[in-house]
């Protein structure tokens, strides 16, 4: 793997066939059958930072440092792009809900941000993008919870972990107890 560049990201489909992993020059789909033979690549001679599949299996989102600061949503079944998401800046996490109804990404430059957005054609219930400034410059990861309603950011360059209630749009009131409990 040393001719895709530096590695930012790899992660496996859910069922366990295909790895995708998001480097320096795109992000390159490998079969796990046959050695890992490449299945296709996608944003070829972009810095890509991160990717993620939904929990079904069908749908891969890729975000990096593109000329057009996007976060891409393809149809794993034809390698087609379903959905591209224009962001502010460059992205290194991405993770889908849950139900794979929304999406949620980790803003790169300045002071960064978390922001989650619907899927859908419109809005869900008229839901706005959800955005939270982070007061941090460099990369951590973002999870939703099981039911979909929180969102876990944990930044290494602060050593900070945050909830955030996706219903209010802010943190949530336990977090904090929760961060003291898990440190």
């Amino acid at each position: 793997y040393a001719a895709i560049g530096v590695i930012r990201s790899i992660v496996w489909s859910p069922d366990g066939t295909l790895l995708a992993i998001a480097a320096a020059g795109g992000v390159y789909v490998r079969a796990v059958a046959g050695g890992g033979a490449e299945v296709c690549r996608l944003h070829e001679g972009n810095n890509m930072m991160c990717c993620a599949f939904d929990d079904s299996g069908s749908r891969l989102a890729t975000g990096g440092q593109q000329d057009d600061n996007r976060v891409t949503v393809w149809d794993v079944a034809t390698w087609t792009q379903t959905q591209t998401l224009p962001t502010d800046r460059p992205q290194s996490r991405v993770c889908f809900s849950p139900t794979a109804d929304r999406i949620a990404y980790l803003e790169e430059g300045g002071d960064g941000a978390v922001v989650v957005r619907s899927l859908g054609d419109t809005d869900i219930d008229g839901e706005p993008t959800i955005r939270f400034p982070l007061r941090s410059r460099l990369r951590g990861d973002v999870s939703f919870s099981p039911d979909g309603d929180f969102l876990l950011c944990c930044l290494k360059s602060t050593n900070e972990m945050r909830v955030l209630d996706l219903r209010t749009g802010t943190d949530a009131e336990w977090g904090s107890a929760f961060r003291s409990m898990a440190l």
